[in-house]
C-alpha cells in the first residue's frame, strides 16, 4: 500500500465508515472445518471516488456490482484481497468510528490465518475455535439496526 497522507487516511476512513463493509462469511465445512471468507470492501454509485480510493492506496479492484433491479444506478465496489486487508485495516482502524469493533474483530480474525491457505496448513483447534468465535461476534455486529 501507498505512503498516506492523514487527510487522505482520514478520507478513506470516512469513506469506509459510511459505505464501507468488513465481516466474515461462512460456507461449507471440509474435514471438519468449516470455509471462512473475510470481506472488506466499499460500495457506491460514484465510481470515480473508488477509483480514487484505488490509486491513492495503490490496492484493491474496483469491480461493477450487479443488482437485480435494472431501473436501479449501477453500483461499484472497491474490493481488498487478503494481503491489502492486512495493510488497510490497521491504517484506517484508529479513525473508525462506525466500523472500529467490526474492523478489529477483523483484524483479530485475520491473524489466525497466518497467510494460510487451505489443506496445506489447516487451523489449530485454538484457531478454529477464536474463528468461529468471531464470526458469530461479526454477524451479530453486523445485523442490519446495530
Amino acid at each position: 500500500m501507498k505512503i498516506l497522507t492523514k487527510e487522505q487516511i482520514c478520507y478513506i476512513a470516512g469513506l469506509f465508515d459510511g459505505e464501507g463493509h468488513c465481516g466474515v462469511s461462512r460456507g461449507k465445512v471440509a474435514k471438519g472445518v468449516p470455509n471462512y471468507t473475510v470481506h472488506v470492501d466499499i460500495t457506491n454509485t460514484y465510481k470515480d471516488v473508488l477509483l480514487w480510493a484505488q490509486e491513492t492506496t495503490g490496492i484493491g479492484n474496483v469491480d461493477p456490482l450487479r443488482r437485480s433491479n435494472t431501473t436501479w444506478r449501477p453500483c461499484w465496489h472497491w474490493v481488498l484481497a487478503y494481503g491489502e486487508m492486512i495493510e488497510f485495516l490497521p491504517v484506517v482502524h484508529p479513525y473508525l468510528i462506525i466500523k472500529h469493533d467490526q474492523t478489529g474483530l477483523v483484524l483479530e480474525f485475520l491473524e489466525t490465518c497466518h497467510g494460510r491457505v487451505g489443506d496445506l496448513h489447516p487451523p489449530t483447534i485454538q484457531e478454529q475455535a477464536k474463528r468461529e468465535f468471531l464470526y458469530w461476534e461479526l454477524r451479530e455486529l453486523n445485523k442490519r439496526g446495530n
